[in-house]
């Protein structure tokens, strides 16, 4: 396996491992779903809440939360 292909595997476990969290931490019930964690990678949180949008057909936003840069 060559360099890129081990990158694109590690991007697409880090982007399932996500997922699987954002869906953990939304409310089904709300007409915008949100999920906020401090694990989650700021490059790819635009994917997973695209693909929550697409899973459940609801907006949704899915933020990294930085706990050394809040006021």
């Amino acid at each position: 396996m060559d360099k890129i292909e081990e990158i694109n595997t590690e991007r697409k476990r880090i982007q399932e491992e996500a997922l699987k969290k954002a869906e953990e931490l939304i409310d089904l019930n709300e007409r915008i779903l949100i999920a906020t964690n401090e694990s989650f990678h700021e490059g790819i949180v635009g994917i997973v809440a695209g693909r929550l949008t697409e899973k459940y057909t609801k907006p949704s936003m899915v933020l990294k939360i930085n706990q050394e840069k809040q006021l």
